[in-house]
Parts: structure tokens; sequence; C-alpha cells
């Protein structure tokens, strides 16, 4: 017998907070993935990409395109370039502290609209790798 309020196994747990889809929090798609899915986790170079997310910044992914992308934009938004990985798909990913895509798009149209209420304002450059 099934003890009432415990949740089945079978079922993953519903995350917290979960419904920004389509909000302020959450806006666009690109490659594979749309704002608000989980960043996948994956190589990139001699690391993975979690241990380039840990940390209390936003972190802007630009997966095999050579879109033109932020050249400084302080501590609180690390940028880093890597080739496809099929996980994501070809584009740009802005992953928020939280590990979830809070933007994502084929170029950079929106990304100084989305980060500017965050105090995240970006010059835009061809720098930026990771």
């Amino acid at each position: 017998m099934r003890r009432s309020g415990r949740r089945s196994r079978s079922r993953p747990p519903r995350r917290a907070g979960s419904g920004y889809r389509g909000g302020p929090l959450s806006t666009g798609r690109a490659g594979v993935l749309e704002a608000d899915d989980r960043a996948p986790d994956g190589p990139t170079g001699d690391r993975r990409l979690f241990d380039v997310f840990r940390g209390p910044h936003f972190t802007l992914l630009a997966i095999g395109t050579d879109a033109e992308l932020p050249q400084s934009a302080g501590p609180a938004l690390l940028v880093h370039r890597t080739d496809a990985y099929e996980a994501y798909g070809k584009g740009l990913f802005l992953v928020r502290p939280d590990g979830y895509i809070g933007w994502a798009s084929e170029d950079t149209t929106g990304l100084a609209a989305y980060l500017a209420p965050l105090g995240l304002g970006p010059r835009l450059g061809r720098g930026a790798a990771g």
C-alpha cells in the first residue's frame, strides 16, 4: 500500500520554480534547446560544461558558431565558446546561475535587452573565449 503524500519513484519530481517558459526569465530557442530547459553537461576542452557553469555568474555559451560575442561584461557574465555539441545544437545559450537556459538564439539579437535589466549590458566584439 502506498502512503499518501509520498511520490512515486517512477515520476521525476517537479523542480521548484518551474514555469518560467515564455516569461521574462526565459526567452528564445536555438539548436535543439529552448529557454527554461536545463543546460546539458558535456565535454569542453579538458573540463566539463557543468564546471564552466559553477558559480554565481551567468554563462553565455557559443556552441558551433562564430557569432559576435560580448568582449567584457564583468565577473557576473562568463563567455565561453566551444565546438558543436549534439545535446545543444548550434547557437548561443545564456545559462542562468540556477543551471537553466534563460535566453537562446542563433545570433545576439535580443541578448542586450535580456541582460540590461540584470545590470549585465555587454559590449559586443569578436573576442571572448572560455
